[in-house]
């Protein structure tokens, strides 16, 4: 069959030809964006537990410094789950750190205590596996006698089960 010169169009093949490549070049697109997504997932995560890490940091070795005393036991605050650590001076000042599930983990919370009940309640770590109780430790320095300090060593779940563990350790005031 012959064309003649009025006929206009593409043939089979150029069409299959064009959809073939524009095909590979979504494809190609779609990989990038995707890719580009899931890189700044993990960033926004690790740039979060950074700040929540620095953030923990500097509040628990404030707090014990202003504490003369620290408890791992018997510590009751209304407003807290599951307390780990309580520093106080006795009087006026009382910090408890508590370990509060969360959909899909846990996390460490700080509760001003000194009025009996949690009050300006700040999130310090994040990421805990589910059982909250056995990614913090919490241990008073020296474990009796006069107080010299306090540690909270931390284990936060990574993704794909990774585990990442720090340690925080403050010192008490001269006495």
């Amino acid at each position: 069959m012959r064309r003649t010169a009025d006929e206009r169009g593409f043939t089979l093949v150029e069409v299959l030809v064009t959809v073939s490549l524009v095909g590979l070049l979504m494809t190609g697109l779609a990989s990038a964006w995707f890719t580009g997504w899931r890189t700044l997932d993990t960033a926004a995560a690790e740039t979060q537990g950074s700040t929540d890490a620095g953030m923990l940091a500097f509040r628990f070795s404030r707090d014990v410094t202003a504490a003369t005393d620290a408890r791992t036991s018997g510590i009751g605050c209304g407003g807290t789950t599951d307390p780990q650590l309580e520093l106080s001076d006795g009087a006026t000042f009382r910090i408890v750190y508590d370990v509060r599930p969360t959909a899909g983990g846990a996390e460490l919370v700080r509760h001003d205590c000194s009025s009996g009940t949690a009050r300006n309640t700040v999130v310090v770590a994040r990421g805990l596996p589910e059982d909250g109780d056995d990614a913090v430790e919490a241990a008073r320095i020296p474990a009796s006698g006069s107080f010299a300090g306090a540690t909270l060593e931390i284990e936060t779940g990574g993704a794909g089960g990774d585990v990442d563990s720090f340690t925080v350790t403050g010192r008490g005031r001269a006495s």
